[in-house]
């Protein structure tokens, strides 16, 4: 029988605060090859009916054409199914794992605004309102929280007809897997995965072979390291060009700072107030995706920027100017910050629990040493078990399960998971360098 999740299962103060007529969170979508697209789904208010038209958190409209009953590994069809129970739905086209679906997305809206009255009206510390405004957001996540890709890799068909079969094959395994992420890399001109883990990848790899035929080769993993700049940076660009008989004119003052609260802002100087206010919304926000689309590069190994904001000081536009050079100049505005700037590396840290047997416990410490980790604490486990909690780099983790088994002559056991990121010093930077580059 299918089982749901512990973190899908409804909470009281849904039931209560919710009104919803239809409420439910999608927890897996599967391919079948004569029914299509199954999405298993969690009833937590209401009754969802065969024809019935759902509505996603992030506004998209979808129409159930058929409901079935999962029974092992029966599917039974049903005309409705009631809250509580686990149904699964086809002909859900845009839908992805982790969405909730409800019958109105306006009851969704007033659901939250009440739940979040209810919880400020009883809180009375601001930081614990905070706290618990954000548990509210979590009840109603839109996207399930899903930490950052750790590798990634380029991925190539086996020909240029398989191409398209690839992308779809690419876009219906993100619609069951969120963690896998695809995109595409305009300076290569390739495909990259990015994913959880080396498993992760060949799991993917696997799949697309054995479930769409298509024998994909994937390129060497890479480590998905992010950069942040060193220290503030300002400039400005002007570029002029004559294109097809037109002319083409932008003047650019951006700046560069630390900042994790927003990404870009402008800067309401008095001398910079005046010009800002002349520019059209349309035009601030071509220039902000311009300049963001910049930070998904960095200058060192290719890494997303993170921890920076981009402060928009002066711009003037020509009369005529095209938004996409408009767009252009901005990017390469942030670009040559970058550059000015400089970049440090931040590398993934992954979270580790090792439980071993006690005599085990000295010679995993004297390699986890060598491997650059932090050991947290060593835990009692049972009789005879301790259990050793590790912070380390995941260049240092590769393969490490193996070597695990052999150090432990199998004893061992162990699991791991994404904790966040951490700058290297400058040995460790210029060898990751050299990693990226293919010369290590």
């Amino acid at each position: 029988m299918l089982s749901t999740p512990t973190c899908l299962r409804p909470r009281n103060e849904t039931k209560s605060t919710t009104a919803l007529e239809v409420a439910g969170k999608v927890f897996k979508i599967v391919h079948d090859k004569q029914r299509g697209p199954l999405t298993l789904i969690r009833i937590l208010r209401g009754e969802i009916k065969r024809g019935m038209r759902l509505i996603s958190a992030r506004g998209q409209a979808e129409v159930v054409s058929k409901l079935y009953e999962p029974l092992a590994d029966e599917y039974r069809e049903v005309s409705a199914v009631q809250s509580g129970d686990v149904v699964i739905c086809a002909g859900l086209k845009s839908t992805v794992t982790g969405d909730l679906l409800t019958s109105s997305q306006s009851a969704l809206k007033n659901a939250q605004k009440r739940l979040k009255q209810s919880q400020g009206n009883n809180t009375a510390a601001k930081d614990e309102e905070d706290d618990e405004l954000d548990e509210s957001d979590e009840l109603f996540a839109i996207d399930p929280q899903i930490p950052d890709a750790v590798y990634f890799c380029s991925i190539e068909p086996p020909s240029v007809s398989s191409q398209t079969a690839m992308e779809q094959a690419l876009k219906q395994l993100q619609r069951e897997d969120p963690s896998l992420r695809v995109s595409y890399d305009s300076v290569t001109g390739q495909t990259v995965l990015g994913g959880m883990g080396e498993l992760h990848m060949d799991i993917i790899k696997s799949r697309i072979l054995s479930e769409y035929k298509i024998d994909v080769d994937l390129g060497p993993l890479q480590i998905a390291y992010k950069e942040t700049i060193e220290s503030p940076a300002l400039t400005t660009l002007s570029v002029e060009k004559e294109i097809a008989g037109s002319k083409q004119s932008v003047s650019i003052t951006l700046e560069v700072v630390k900042n994790q609260a927003e990404m870009f802002s402008l800067d309401k100087s008095p001398e910079n107030l005046p010009n800002l206010n002349t520019l059209r919304p349309r035009i601030l926000q071509v220039l902000r995706k311009g300049s963001i689309s910049a930070l998904e590069r960095g200058p060192r190994v290719g890494g997303q920027v993170v921890e920076t904001q981009i402060r928009l000081h002066n711009a003037t536009i020509g009369r005529g100017t095209a938004d996409s050079f408009v767009m252009a100049t901005a990017a390469q505005c942030v670009q040559k910050l970058l550059s000015t700037s400089g970049t440090r590396l931040l590398e993934p840290i992954m979270a580790l629990q090792i439980v071993a047997p006690s005599e085990r416990i000295s010679g995993i410490m004297a390699d986890l040493s060598r491997r650059r980790a932090l050991i947290n604490d060593v835990l009692p486990k049972g009789e005879r078990n301790k259990m050793i909690l590790v912070n380390a780099p995941l260049a240092e983790l590769s393969g490490y399960s193996s070597a695990l088994r052999t150090i432990s002559s199998g004893t061992a056991s162990m699991t791991m998971q994404p904790c966040g990121f951490s700058s290297m010093n400058s040995v460790d930077e210029s060898l990751a360098e050299r990693r990226a580059q293919g010369l290590e």
